[in-house]
């Protein structure tokens, strides 16, 4: 039995034209498209567009503390939101902006926000009453412990912004960290770590730098399925007014049933061209919207055209009761 197996299988190889088949070449997958699942930004993908809300209302909560801090209109703009290993983010303090680190105590995890030291500088002037167009010397100075102060202020203001924005999904409480001290790569394990950068530009007195908000990628995974479940509706006031405005402009049916004559098969069946049914036209009819009784009304006459007026409508009790 097996050897008339491999008898068949080598009549099968003799059939074969070698001649028609050739070695593939790379032109023959140019247009196969290639896809690195080693890379970061695969990871947050599924949780993009919920983060993508928190931070736009990040944004626009900044905005406003902004101008009740310094007293100047603002502009924050949310830039967009990647993922990244930690050694390739850049973290040189020299390429002028300042880290500043906090802690989430409630996920037990830190993160940190980096903004231009031009962005610093300008904010304070314009704090003490300047214009916010001071530039900034190439050697850095030690800041005054007023000027401290404010950025503190700025930065509470910042944080506090940020934790409102989390806490729509999880308890978030957030307490800021002194890095003199301690660096901010002492928070994460190594440099292949992940990390969530959302970027932002502030505009201020035609002073525009830009801010970041850095969070471990270890710190979502215990959360992922929550920010799934985010309501973008009930949490995200914009969207859910623009939803609203949609829903209004919606075409609906309206109907009302005038009058109604029982008749028997054999009078319907008897009826004749030029015959008058008899009908007492109600005093109130009543008025249905797709099909649900929303509104009492009256029968009129307008322009020798028949019309409704409007009396009255319909509780929800009510229509429960003519639905059933």
């Amino acid at each position: 039995m097996k050897t008339s197996k491999s008898r068949e299988a080598l009549e099968q190889l003799r059939k074969i034209d070698w001649d028609s088949k050739r070695i593939q070449t790379d032109s023959d997958f140019a247009d196969i498209k290639h896809f690195d699942l080693t890379n970061p930004d695969y990871k947050i993908l599924d949780m993009q567009p919920t983060l993508e809300v928190l931070y736009r209302r990040f944004a626009q909560q900044l905005r406003f503390s902004l101008y009740n801090l310094f007293r100047h209109k603002a502009e924050v703009t949310f830039s967009s939101v990647v993922s990244m290993k930690f050694g390739t983010y850049s973290l040189d303090t020299r390429e002028a902006a300042s880290l500043h680190a906090f802690k989430v105590t409630t996920l037990k995890f830190n993160g940190f926000v980096k903004i231009d030291r031009s962005m610093i500088t300008a904010l304070i002037d314009l704090f003490f009453g300047g214009s916010g167009d001071t530039l900034t010397s190439e050697d850095e100075r030690e800041m005054s412990p007023t000027e401290k102060r404010m950025l503190h202020r700025f930065l509470d203001a910042s944080l506090e912004n940020l934790q409102e924005v989390w806490e729509t999904i999880i308890p978030f409480k957030i307490r800021e960290l002194d890095t003199s001290s301690t660096p901010v790569s002492h928070f994460f394990y190594n440099d292949s770590e992940l990390i969530i950068i959302s970027r932002f530009t502030v505009k201020i007195a035609d002073i525009e730098g830009q801010m970041e908000v850095v969070l471990p990628y270890r710190a979502m995974e215990p959360i992922r399925e929550k920010i799934h479940s985010y309501n973008n509706t009930a949490q995200d006031p914009k969207w859910k007014s623009t939803l609203q405005e949609n829903i209004m402009l919606a075409p609906v049916d309206m109907s009302a049933t005038l009058c109604q004559v029982p008749l028997s098969l054999k009078e319907v069946l008897d009826l004749q061209a030029g015959d008058v049914i008899k009908a007492e036209m109600p005093r109130q009819v009543t008025v249905k919207v797709a099909g649900i009784p929303c509104l009492k009304a009256s029968v009129c006459t307008i322009d020798s055209n028949m019309a409704l007026k409007i009396v009255q409508k319909i509780r929800q009790q009510e229509k429960k009761e003519k639905s059933e």
